[in-house]
């Protein structure tokens, strides 16, 4: 069931790598130790926050937008995106630059 959210305690085994088996080609995962992750989370969810500033060139409004991911448990997110492109990068600022009316 897709779940948002929770606070619950729960054993994790996060993902280190993948290996690509070279007779069927299947992925096969490798797993850490298991890990408790406790506290609140987005378990399915995704949110995002930032800002932004707008100004107008040549009568058309340009866009200057900076965002960051959040799961709102760094723990929790190294654990999700540790064996792959690390918390950090799952983390790390976005930015956007759009021309266009807003709708």
């Amino acid at each position: 069931p897709f779940t948002p959210y929770t606070s619950e305690p729960e054993q994790v085994s996060p993902v280190m790598q993948v290996l690509t088996d070279p007779n069927t080609g299947l992925l096969t995962p490798i797993r850490a130790n298991p890990m408790t992750v406790s506290g609140f989370r987005l378990k399915d969810a995704r949110a995002s926050y930032g800002f932004g500033l707008q100004t107008m060139a040549l009568g058309f409004p340009i866009h200057l937008d900076w965002s960051w991911r959040t799961l709102f448990n760094e723990t929790w997110e190294n654990m999700l995106f540790g064996g792959f492109t690390g918390g950090e990068a799952f983390r790390r600022a976005k930015f956007d630059v759009w021309i266009g009316y807003d709708f």
